[in-house]
């Protein structure tokens, strides 16, 4: 219904929470600049754009064959982008890379400017 929680809905809460510190004006520390090259990653990985057609996400590894431990592993990040999301995913990764733009800008850190600078060339890049 119109009042369901949609999955556009969903990635907003994510990317708020992403880019809060960034938004903010604060120093970001290494576990915020990984999860925003995450968020980023996730991002162009469920976009439709020139680098990236529709693909399926490559099957995870399984450590073991106990089916009791199937599901634990390395994999750190954010998956399950269905089809018909792409365009939401390609509208976030769009507003991003301007995001990342203003902070490269604006940031009073050196580490922070850099961090900002390099997402934006990937997603620069991505969109080439």
């Amino acid at each position: 219904g119109e009042d369901a929680y949609s999955q556009k809905d969903f990635l907003g809460d994510i990317a708020s929470f992403v880019w809060k510190p960034s938004r903010e004006g604060r120093r970001i520390s290494e576990i915020e600049m990984e999860l925003q090259s995450q968020f980023i990653s996730y991002l162009m990985t469920n976009s439709y754009t020139p680098a990236n057609t529709p693909q399926q996400m490559p099957p995870q590894k399984r450590f073991a064959d106990d089916p009791e431990v199937w599901g634990f592993g390395q994999f750190a990040g954010m998956q399950g982008a269905l089809p018909a999301t792409r365009h939401i995913c390609f509208s976030f990764l769009q507003d991003s890379l301007s995001l990342l733009k203003r902070f490269a800008q604006s940031s009073s850190d050196a580490d922070s400017r850099a961090h900002y600078r390099m997402l934006a060339a990937r997603i620069e890049q991505h969109l080439k």
